[in-house]
């Protein structure tokens, strides 16, 4: 795979006299790779060029993950995933035992699992919808508003989207091959129906799991291929003015000239924020941020390869970043149909440390990634094949009897 992470800068914006330091790191295999220690420095501003660390030749073939075994044992006492294939979202069992169809006849992009008497929310088709527990859909995005992201907690929702340029600009788009759709502000939604209103934030947007903070993309929409995109994250309360979190000079610092941000995160309690920034076939960066000022850690991205997604563990110990080759034909490419390769790397906020989880065949085409809740078990789907690992013994994983695409992880607690 050649050059695969650079050691994670942390900058303190703090008046402290800077203190150069740096941990060794530990050999790493290539393959579906083995646990990788990276080091960290502390650097004053601007930030020194990040080292890389380059993968050995490989002395032996990796072996082949278990069929089923004690990882999908694991995975299956977590409890039940919501995946979509065939035009429908499904629960299944991670050991394929048990499944049962929650949401027919519609293929969502992403979902926001069902809790109590709070209904399943799903993304697909350009629309915002809840379902319930008799697999009744209902829009609760307005017309006129396409959807591209959308986050929420309880018994709000949180959906960004676009809407269509007028017409004479919309033709103009067409004909140059760009996007016919204006970014526009981020829509707080009850599940329940209601008025929506407005945020200034752009896709992507999170919310915390178990705190009222929000961040999404904000700033000037620069150009990312055929569309748009933010050029700065922003973070705040629901309801609430957001405030600017990372500047785009901090993001063009990070990664480079026309950066923007393709993917965003929030720790559980909402105290930390991960953004991945980069340019179409440029460098990329992952950033991770405290709410409230104070120390900024970069993580670089492999040359080539760009952040497709990006999530803390439940309890907020763990961030994993998924890249995926995006070079030449690959760019444009959705993940599913993606014959590339990809790492996911997963990173210590307490410790600064970081291990590569997974890379090599099971990263073509995945399609979708996810913690279980209780942490202990990392999965990532593919159309050739799902992959579960434990987060604590990386050597130890298996392929799952299950298919489509993962969607989210809520186990017996959804």
């Amino acid at each position: 795979m050649g050059t695969l992470l650079g050691d994670a800068d942390v900058w303190d914006d703090t008046p402290a006299r800077p203190r150069p330091a740096r941990r060794g790191l530990a050999a790493l295999s290539a393959g579906l790779a083995v646990g990788l220690a990276v080091g960290w420095a502390v650097a004053p501003r601007p930030a020194p060029p990040v080292p890389v660390v380059t993968v050995p030749a490989a002395r032996s073939a990796a072996p082949a993950p278990d069929r089923g075994g004690p990882v999908v044992e694991q995975a299956t006492l977590a409890g039940p995933m919501l995946v979509t294939g065939l035009g429908r979202v499904e629960e299944v069992e991670p050991d394929g035992s048990e499944g049962r169809v929650v949401g027919p006849g519609f293929p969502a992009a992403a979902v926001l699992p069902a809790h109590g008497r709070t209904p399943l929310v799903a993304l697909g088709g350009d629309a915002v919808v809840t379902i319930d527990r008799s697999g009744t859909s209902r829009t609760i995005t307005p017309d006129g508003f396409r959807a591209r992201g959308v986050a929420g907690r309880g018994a709000r929702v949180l959906a960004c989207g676009r809407r269509p340029l007028p017409l004479e600009a919309r033709l103009a788009a067409q004909a140059a091959g760009r996007d016919e759709t204006r970014s526009v502000p981020a829509l707080l939604l009850g599940v329940a129906g209601g008025g929506a209103t407005g945020v200034a934030m752009a896709c992507p947007v999170a919310w915390a799991a178990g705190s009222d903070v929000i961040a999404g993309a904000g700033g000037e929409q620069v150009p990312f291929r055929s569309t748009t995109r933010g050029s700065s994250v922003l973070a705040g309360r629901p309801g609430g003015p957001p405030a600017t979190l990372l500047t785009r000079a901090q993001l063009e610092q990070a990664s480079g000239p026309g950066a923007s941000v393709g993917a965003v995160a929030v720790s559980p309690d909402g105290s930390l924020v991960a953004a991945a920034a980069g340019a179409a076939g440029g460098p990329w960066a992952v950033l991770l941020a405290g709410v409230h000022p104070g120390k900024l850690v970069r993580i670089a991205v492999a040359p080539g390869y760009e952040v497709a997604w990006l999530g803390f563990d439940r309890h907020g110990g763990r961030l994993a970043i998924a890249a995926v080759d995006r070079r030449g034909g690959l760019a444009e490419q959705n993940l599913a149909n993606r014959a590339g390769d990809g790492y996911v790397l997963g990173y210590d906020p307490a410790s600064r440390t970081a291990a590569v989880l997974l890379a090599g065949e099971a990263m073509e085409r995945a399609d979708g990634f996810g913690f279980s809740p209780d942490g202990l078990v990392f999965a990532v789907s593919s159309p050739r094949g799902w992959t579960m690992l434990s987060t604590s013994q990386l050597a130890d994983r298996a392929t799952a009897p299950v298919s489509g695409t993962l969607l989210a992880w809520p186990g017996t607690s959804g």
